[in-house]
């Protein structure tokens, strides 16, 4: 569901150059690894290889989010 609403917000040209910048290479190799394990039916290791690709991705907008004033 991240995915598609990820492609649909951006698009999927801007969602396929997200996913596949040479810097974010690891986050996306981990988190399309943990959506992999989930589909080969091991949901708890590839729920955790997900969230740790998925912290990589955008780990940047963490960061910025608690920076923000409230």
């Amino acid at each position: 569901m991240f995915l598609a609403g990820v492609t649909l917000m951006i698009g999927p040209h801007k969602a396929f150059i997200f996913f596949f910048q040479q810097r974010k290479w690891k986050g996306a190799v981990t988190f399309f690894g943990g959506i992999l394990l989930v589909l080969l039916k091991w949901p708890v290791i590839g729920m955790c290889v997900e969230t740790f690709g998925f912290i990589n991705l955008f780990g940047c907008v963490f960061y910025i989010a608690l920076m923000f004033p409230v």
